[in-house]
């Protein structure tokens, strides 16, 4: 049997047990919450407006539907893509890179709105 203070796999780090280490920094969840409130209107700001989007552009009814559903496929598109980054330079730097990627998207967007796959 193992002494109390050593876990089943052997000591902890710095002698901590696993369930009492300290959980992420403050700045790392606030930066989380404002990239997932910023990314938000993307994948949710469609539906509401399709009515609108169709008349304007004057799609059919199957092409003002497939507006709703391209975030979705992109985001079951690109999920093994994410896990390959994620795998190759690390979680940290893979979100790190996809969200620059998205802000300067987004910047290059309102820059030039008219250019193409912008």
């Amino acid at each position: 049997m193992n002494p109390p203070s050593q876990s089943p796999v052997g000591p902890s780090p710095a002698g901590l047990d696993h369930d009492s280490r300290p959980g992420p920094p403050v700045r790392v969840l606030a930066a989380l919450f404002l990239v997932a409130l910023a990314l938000r209107p993307q994948i949710l700001v469609v539906g509401p407006l399709l009515i609108d989007i169709q008349r304007d552009l004057g799609i059919s009814h199957g092409v003002a539907g497939l507006l709703g559903t391209i975030p979705v496929l992109c985001m079951g598109l690109f999920a093994p893509v994410g896990a390959i980054l994620a795998a190759s330079v690390g979680s940290r730097a893979a979100v790190a890179a996809c969200v620059l990627t998205i802000a300067t998207a987004g910047l290059l967007r309102s820059v030039v709105p008219g250019a193409p796959l912008v």
